[in-house]
């Protein structure tokens, strides 16, 4: 008889390295979703499903999210955070399942790798189409929100190849977060933007209730662009020390 996998085995694998790095770069996901991941977890191992199938199912989701955003008309909003957070949750499984079973691969980083570009697209689109929708405040951006949504998309995916790209000629953690400096701005409030990132299924779930999905598109820019510069102050720091 195979074993029964449970929620302590899940936890176990979740090395002591890996949650640190996830609370000082993704505390959304090490508050949140990680823990609702433990739950979801044993069950998928005793079905005997993959990470990669579980990444497969989330990539299916990054690329329905426009297409509901565009078709399912009044529940749109919820509809598109609702999966989102699912996602979420999905990414931290998939990697959960690589841990406990011991089968993690460079194929199935890949995978997660391209899925979570997808997602971010595929998202950042979607709230774009559902907030053009929308009238009344931030009259100057009727009929922009989507290009602008895109616009964010691009300007985040460009700061994370930039740290794949850094990786390579040097290789380790970008941000450094086995030794960096104690000091507010590398310890806490950069890694602190970054871990925001999560946040945004949460912000399309509560703009359904105050029509605020402008306002969230101004976030995603402005969020994408310090992202952006927190990632190239780190590459140059990270490249200045390996010279």
């Amino acid at each position: 008889m195979s074993a029964r996998y449970t929620i302590a085995d899940v936890r176990a694998s979740y090395g002591e390295e890996k949650r640190r790095e996830e609370w000082h770069g993704d505390w959304m996901s090490a508050l949140v979703y990680r823990p609702i991941s433990f739950w979801l977890t044993p069950p998928l191992l005793n079905l005997k499903v993959s990470a990669s199938q579980v990444t497969s199912f989330a990539l299916l989701i990054s690329l329905a999210l426009p297409f509901i955003a565009w078709k399912a008309g009044a529940s749109a909003h919820t509809t598109v955070a609702v999966l989102a957070i699912l996602f979420v949750i999905l990414d931290c499984v998939d990697g959960n399942i690589a841990r406990v079973t011991k089968t993690a691969s460079k194929t199935g980083h890949y995978l997660d790798f391209l899925t979570d570009l997808i997602f971010r697209i595929g998202l950042y689109a979607a709230v774009g189409i559902l907030a053009d929708r929308e009238t009344g405040s931030l009259a100057w951006l009727d009929h922009q929100s989507f290009a602008f949504g895109l616009l964010a998309a691009l300007i985040a995916i460009v700061g994370r190849l930039s740290r794949v790209f850094t990786r390579q000629l040097s290789p380790g953690d970008v941000y450094g977060t086995a030794e960096a400096s104690k000091g507010f701005i590398d310890w806490f409030l950069l890694p602190a933007l970054s871990g925001m990132d999560r946040l945004l299924p949460l912000l399309v779930l509560a703009a359904d209730w105050w029509g605020g999905l402008r306002w969230v598109i101004l976030w995603l820019l402005a969020y994408s662009a310090v992202d952006f510069a927190y990632t190239q102050y780190a590459v140059f720091r990270r490249l200045g020390a390996a010279s």
